[in-house]
């Protein structure tokens, strides 16, 4: 509250004496929200010109120590929101812009539940601010350096930085070659892409199905055997955006059952308790090592994201989610008639009988 109180040069001055522990700052769950109070502040006084130099100055303090260790910063949950909105005052974009970040996320949720596909138009959004274009273009280069060295959030990470390019060719004509894996020290060996072929990915890369599907399948490949590892951190919501981007593009549909189905149900164990499991995502996986004796819990709410990504599945009815059927219907009633209770549990209910599985 004070920073967003405070005139420019206070602010700067606040910034700059922070500016070693900037990252344990952007990282930590409440001091995130501090620092991105700062920048938005900063983004503010920027409307007043005679601010430009204090603010650049303070910026670039701060770059300096993200270029010195970004890693840790992209991969910490609240971290990279910071980076995200860093970025944002470089390029002039307003901090709450939908072209660059999401809803909140019980308004995503509450589209999610009811499927509704948002839509936006993030090719008119207006700059608030001036720029700073030294900056943005080291930050982004930094940021497709390092993702090299990551897996989970190596495509966020450059679509980020290609949406902050969007209008800079020069860049983007440098970027694309590197993002598909081109050297031009290896010409001779065939590994460089033609720049009139780079040109056309840029365009392909315009349209937004196109984008996502080449995104897809190394995405998947980087995410699809930790489908086990990501329900034991509590990130549920990841393997929940996985298999509706799958579902949205008709890939991996097959694979992303099978292995839903496998993280909860063992070989020797019967499908009956396919359903029970992800209605119970977090009693589940908190019961440690010996979760073959998990049993039906009394009086706990079944897991929202847990309900979602059934109820997608059954709304999306294909002949793999045939594992998912046999359990729905080898359900107890007294089993059935809680889970029709539940807010998140009616939903899968409904959503089964409203798919076209067969009346047996």
């Amino acid at each position: 509250m004070l920073l967003d109180s405070c005139d420019v040069d206070h602010l700067c001055c606040f910034l700059r004496g922070c500016a070693e522990v900037f990252l344990p700052i952007a990282m930590d769950r409440s001091g995130s929200h501090v620092a991105e109070s700062a920048l938005k502040s900063l983004a503010m006084h920027l409307q007043d010109e005679q601010a430009y130099s204090v603010v650049e100055e303070t910026l670039t303090m701060i770059c300096k120590v993200i270029v010195g260790n970004p890693i840790d910063l992209m991969c910490n949950c609240y971290g990279f929101h910071v980076l995200r909105s860093l970025l944002c005052v470089c390029k002039g974009m307003p901090l709450d812009s939908s072209w660059f970040h999401h809803a909140k996320p019980s308004i995503v949720l509450a589209e999610r539940l009811n499927l509704n596909a948002p839509q936006s138009d993030r090719n008119d959004t207006p700059y608030s601010h001036p720029a700073f274009p030294d900056l943005l273009k080291s930050l982004p280069k930094m940021t497709l350096r390092c993702c090299k060295l990551i897996s989970i959030v190596v495509w966020f990470c450059r679509h980020t930085a290609l949406m902050l390019l969007v209008g800079d060719d020069q860049e983007l004509l440098k970027i694309i070659p590197t993002l598909l894996g081109c050297s031009r020290e290896k010409v001779g060996e065939g590994n460089l892409i033609e720049m009139t072929v780079v040109g056309g990915v840029l365009d392909l890369m315009k349209e937004t199905a196109f984008s996502h599907l080449m995104e897809m399948v190394l995405i998947w490949e980087a995410l699809g055997a930790k489908f086990r590892e990501l329900f034991e951190m509590g990130r549920a919501g990841v393997i929940d955006a996985l298999i509706a981007a799958n579902q949205r593009l008709h890939t991996n549909e097959r694979k992303c059952c099978q292995a839903l189905s496998t993280v909860v149900c063992s070989t020797n164990e019967s499908l009956r308790c396919i359903v029970l499991r992800i209605l119970f995502l977090e009693s589940y996986f908190s019961c440690g090592r010996d979760r073959s004796n998990w049993n039906w819990p009394n009086d706990v709410k079944m897991h929202v994201i847990g309900s979602l990504i059934l109820r997608r599945r059954f709304l999306d009815f294909k002949e793999h989610i045939q594992p998912l059927i046999t359990s729905i219907t080898c359900m107890e009633a007294d089993h059935v008639f809680e889970t029709a209770k539940d807010a998140g549990g009616a939903r899968v209910i409904e959503a089964f009988l409203s798919s076209n599985a067969s009346g047996k």
